[in-house]
């Protein structure tokens, strides 16, 4: 991986996220993508905040709109990457880039409170936000409507392209540069794994976690 360590050398990032970020079902001795993030770029410390079945808005599981300040005030670099859960759950409303950030209880506006909160906690800190890759299981598949929103999970991933323009975050794209879509098999299989190592289309392997990491990287070494 093309590392530029001279830029964040001793900084101190925090990574708030799912269970995707929290490295769910990966081995002992594997890394999820902040801990290979954090080796590449030369962090002095890293937190990972990802909590499997996390959603970004309220009514959800351990919401990461009402989490966020439990991260360490002195981070120099913070990520952010969620939707998965809330696009499963199909409990949350969606809203719009217009809802305002007090409505943390739909989609939009917990990502304008999130955005808002990390900017009055880290005002002169690098804020950046990640959209999730691509993930579909066989209960949810990526590309069918939620049933309560009507929105396909990439509307998601666009919300969160949206708010980070909105307040000026640097936007790393998974979803469009990761190179992983489990749809086809044979992604399905070289970069997710599952309950028991079995692939479900959702979480990815270490395969996944260190493709994902390359791009992050890169991303990070254009800042």
């Amino acid at each position: 991986m093309t590392t530029n360590q001279g830029k964040y050398q001793g900084s101190h990032a925090v990574f708030l996220g799912d269970s995707i970020t929290f490295g769910y079902e990966l081995r002992d001795g594997e890394k999820p993508y902040p801990h290979l993030v954090s080796d590449a770029l030369g962090f002095l410390t890293f937190e990972n905040h990802g909590i499997s079945g996390s959603s970004v808005a309220s009514g959800g599981f351990e919401p990461m709109c009402e989490r966020y300040e439990k991260m360490n005030p002195h981070a120099d670099v913070i990520f952010f990457m969620g939707g998965r859960n809330d696009f499963s759950m199909g409990e949350i409303p969606f809203g719009s880039l217009d809802t305002p950030s007090t409505e943390t209880r739909t989609f939009y506006g917990a990502l304008k409170h999130i955005a808002e909160g990390l900017i009055n906690r880290y005002p002169d800190k690098l804020i950046v936000f990640l959209t999730p890759p691509h993930g579909s299981s066989d209960t949810v598949p990526e590309h069918l409507p939620n049933a309560i929103t009507g929105q396909v999970y990439s509307a998601y991933a666009q919300a969160v392209r949206e708010v980070a323009s909105l307040y000026s975050f640097p936007c790393c794209d998974l979803w469009n540069i990761a190179g992983i879509q489990p749809l086809l098999p044979v992604h399905k299989q070289m970069y997710f794994t599952g309950e028991n190592g079995v692939p479900d289309g959702l979480h990815p392997n270490q395969a996944g976690h260190e493709r994902m990491a390359a791009r992050i990287i890169g991303f990070m070494n254009t800042l």
